[in-house]
């Protein structure tokens, strides 16, 4: 006979020391808990999923490379980022000099694109080591370091 007191949420029984409870009582509150439950943990709009989780523990990477002085270069990386920020160590984001812009740092976005000398191609990053007119884009030098950050 189930007891005369429930959970208020599940209506599981509530035994008291004068309840005869019956095989079917117990079973009725397993049903009730293993549905409820098992709903819950696998209501994934609730719960992050492996990949969610991947991404929330590796948000970021930073790299370090030596420039190579090749007027196109491609890093690939273990995942598609969102953005993407370039810099030349121990160099301004810009600089005018001899009648030229030079360009030590750049900046892309999955969406809206890149500043110049730098684009996404899925997990790719394409960086652009050229002059255009007045404008070097200096991303590739081999006498510098730069300093690549990949966000998810």
């Amino acid at each position: 006979m189930p007891s005369g007191l429930k959970t208020e949420r599940l209506g599981l029984n509530l035994w008291a020391s004068t309840d005869r409870p019956v095989r079917a009582d117990f079973n009725h509150d397993n049903a009730a808990l293993e549905s409820t439950v098992g709903d819950h943990i696998e209501d994934n709009s609730m719960h992050l999923t492996r990949s969610d989780c991947d991404k929330l523990r590796d948000t970021y990477i930073i790299r370090v490379l030596q420039g190579t002085d090749a007027a196109e270069r491609e890093v690939t990386l273990d995942f598609a980022p969102s953005v993407v920020l370039y810099y030349a160590v121990e160099k301004p984001p810009a600089c005018y000099m001899g009648g030229v812009n030079k360009i030590y740092s750049a900046v892309c976005a999955k969406e809206t694109g890149g500043s110049g000398g730098i684009e996404l191609a899925g997990s790719t990053v394409i960086i652009t080591h050229t002059t255009t007119g007045d404008i070097q884009y200096d991303l590739n030098n081999s006498s510098r370091q730069y300093v690549l950050i990949a966000v998810r």
